[in-house]
């Protein structure tokens, strides 16, 4: 039975790094976003690793997911990530990986240049949360379809079920295409007010 490749991904990071520290080393002028200090981009990477790690996935793909939420510049090769979250570069790729299959993070190659940029694809989110709401609706037809089953009109627990998921595909879309106009609307004049 082969292992699994998140777990070798964490276990696997910092081996082709230098000795200490393994957490972001940010504190390098140009790999930290301006106005942020090294210590204060070292915490939020860890926490979105930690985070990650709660919800079923690997610590180290939390940690590049935070790292492409605030480096500056947005884009960045695997040497850049591998040098600032102190991770050997077998290890990023795995991580890379599975968030480029995910959608969450876009891999490009500049016209000239001989490798491969990554960065956080800000569309993915209306895309991940459509998936979401796709993997809801499928839930909430097969609770609905269970509660057809004789002697479980008075089930609570499939009730209850039921009713959060039939709550949730009805409002969710709505949240949804609000977030496709309002909540973009508002960033573009938040970011217009910051130039």
């Amino acid at each position: 039975m082969g292992s699994d490749p998140r777990a070798d991904a964490d276990s696997h990071a910092g081996a082709d790094s230098p000795a200490g520290d393994d957490s972001p080393s940010s504190a390098s002028g140009g790999d930290s976003p301006s106005g942020a200090s090294g210590d204060e981009i070292r915490v939020l990477v860890e926490e979105y690793g930690s985070l990650m790690e709660r919800l079923g996935h690997s610590r180290a793909e939390g940690r590049l997911l935070g790292w492409l939420l605030l480096c500056e510049p947005p884009e960045q090769s695997m040497m850049d990530i591998s040098r600032a979250l102190n991770i050997s570069k077998g290890a990023l790729s795995v991580s890379l990986r599975r968030l480029v299959d995910h959608g969450l993070v876009e891999r490009r190659r500049n016209p000239g240049e001989r490798h491969d940029f990554f960065r956080f694809d800000s569309a993915s989110i209306g895309r991940l949360m459509e998936n979401v709401f796709a993997g809801m609706a499928l839930m909430e037809r097969l609770l609905a379809r269970s509660r057809e089953l004789p002697g479980q009109q008075k089930n609570e627990r499939l009730l209850t079920m039921h009713a959060l998921y039939a709550r949730l595909t009805e409002e969710m879309p709505v949240l949804l295409e609000r977030w496709r106009t309002d909540v973009r609307r508002e960033i573009q004049a938040e970011l217009k007010q910051e130039d």
